[in-house]
């Protein structure tokens, strides 16, 4: 504060001035606020609300739209191992089911698994583990595009995504089990993941790559 005769700088609780000898009257002290402990931890509670309700967002979005390479391997084993028809139609593109397996419709793919002899009845079952997964790069992703367009008359534009995964196999038919490796490509195109197993024989950045992860 300040000398009120003199005009000194003196301390807040000064009763005098030392430089004229005036009397100085208190100054009134403000109060300070103290924050209400209630108040901070209600603060608290909504933010942490609000934080988990953000997380679990990127999450469903994350699930929803995210990568999702191994949902061909489950429709391969529902196909390869239950003869379901319906996950045929979800395993390949249109065009590998007209090129590739002469499909068209559902109905078309009921006669080819029947063909193959699987039924309902069936005591048999297909089960599967990733054991690697390599994501391919710009370069080999480009190259296996070509290929499927050669290959199937796909567009090459539309392969945005794609892995080449080592998977084992298990089968197990009257509850024995017979197991083997293989490698396949899940990739995504136009929008939807699809499943390809021929790509290792006939590709050859695939068989590369192959060679480099074995």
């Amino acid at each position: 504060m300040y000398c009120a005769n003199c005009g000194s700088y003196l301390p807040d609780d000064a009763g005098f001035c030392p430089y004229c000898g005036a009397v100085q009257s208190p100054q009134p002290q403000t109060p300070t606020s103290v924050p209400s402990k209630k108040k901070s931890a209600g603060k608290f509670i909504v933010i942490a609300i609000a934080l988990v309700a953000v997380i679990g967002v990127v999450l469903l979005v994350s699930a929803l739209f995210g990568s999702n390479e191994e949902a061909p391997l489950k429709n391969y084993c529902k196909v390869y191992g239950d003869g379901n028809a319906k996950a045929m139609m979800k395993l390949y593109p249109t065009e590998v089911l007209k090129k590739g397996y002469d499909i068209r419709d559902l109905e078309d793919a009921e006669d080819f698994l029947d063909d193959l002899d699987y039924s309902e009845d069936d005591d048999y079952e297909l089960e599967y583990t990733v054991k690697q997964s390599e994501k391919l790069d710009a370069r080999d992703l480009e190259d296996f595009a070509d290929y499927m367009e050669s290959k199937y008359r796909m567009d090459a534009d539309d392969f945005s995504k794609a892995y080449l995964i080592q998977v084992r196999l298990v089968s197990v038919t009257d509850g024995k089990r017979n197991a083997s490796k293989t490698w396949v490509v899940s990739y995504k195109y136009d929008g939807d993941w699809y499943l390809d197993t021929y790509a290792r024989y006939n590709c050859e950045s695939i068989q590369e790559l192959i060679d480099d992860l074995s």
